[in-house]
């Protein structure tokens, strides 16, 4: 079976859940990553001497609702994790390097960016190891949605990134990039209107947040521009019309991906 890594990119507010969500379910095999890390932990890391008091959880997280897999075997979890270290180790030690520099930046939100990015290093292993268990795994917190905004230096140009990207081109970065944007109006106003708050905003002035969103759209273009760079297929799509206009062209692109390598 051909599978597929898809990360989405682009500021707060621009529709990436939304987008991500609606793919899953129009097509069969694609899978969010809520949906596809806990079929892979409880197919490869399931503890079988599992408690009744876990077996009760698990209960009570189904009839929740709730994407939760308990009685996963974490000693053999942490045995993946410390032999597959180094490839992420380099990513890792970048981010911490250039989160340290910014003295602007509050060191809760420091902290918060290098637990999600270890948290979506840890999970696109689990997906390339196991990666049959999924035909296209959809990445909302993707890497490459941190990339510069966590992990890369502003000055970082093409030929630096090349050089830093070289290492990890095959186990790191996705096989297509979907980058959602729309004026910076709109998203302002989606963002104070909506309930979830992205951790970087809080505390935030209106001044401010606007000049956040200034400051992340740049980097993303730049993050596109990277990725070009190194021959990744990258879809741009504005979402400020609504998501019919756009949801069947990211439909096929990353389609056409999937039959390119068929």
């Amino acid at each position: 079976m051909v599978t597929k890594k898809i990360d989405f990119i682009g500021p707060p507010g621009a529709g990436k859940t939304s987008l991500i969500n609606a793919l899953e379910k129009l097509q069969n095999g694609w899978k969010t990553r809520p949906n596809f890390i806990p079929e892979i932990l409880s197919t490869y890391y399931q503890n079988e001497n599992v408690s009744i008091s876990e077996r009760l959880k698990s209960l009570y997280h189904l009839l929740q609702g709730n994407r939760i897999v308990t009685g996963i075997d974490k000693v053999k979890l942490k045995s993946f994790y410390s032999d597959h270290f180094d490839t992420h180790r380099h990513v890792l030690r970048t981010a911490y390097q250039t989160l340290s520099n910014e003295e602007q930046e509050r060191e809760f939100v420091k902290s918060v960016r290098i637990q999600l990015l270890d948290g979506v290093l840890k999970d696109q292993l689990l997906f390339e190891h196991h990666k049959h268990s999924a035909s296209v795994g959809l990445f909302d917190d993707s890497f490459c949605n941190m990339l510069l905004l966590s992990v890369l230096p502003d000055d970082t140009d093409v030929e630096k990134f090349i050089k830093w990207a070289d290492p990890i081109r095959n186990s790191h970065f996705p096989d297509g990039v979907i980058y959602l944007y729309m004026d910076i109006d709109t998203l302002f106003k989606r963002l104070k209107t909506r309930n979830r708050k992205n951790t970087s905003q809080l505390h935030l002035t209106d001044e401010e947040l606007i000049e956040s969103l200034q400051k992340q759209i740049k980097l993303y273009n730049k993050t596109e521009e990277h990725l070009q760079s190194i021959d990744i297929p990258v879809l741009k799509v504005s979402t400020s019309n609504g998501q019919n206009t756009y949801i069947e062209h990211c439909k096929d692109f990353i389609t056409s991906l999937y039959n390119d390598h068929a």
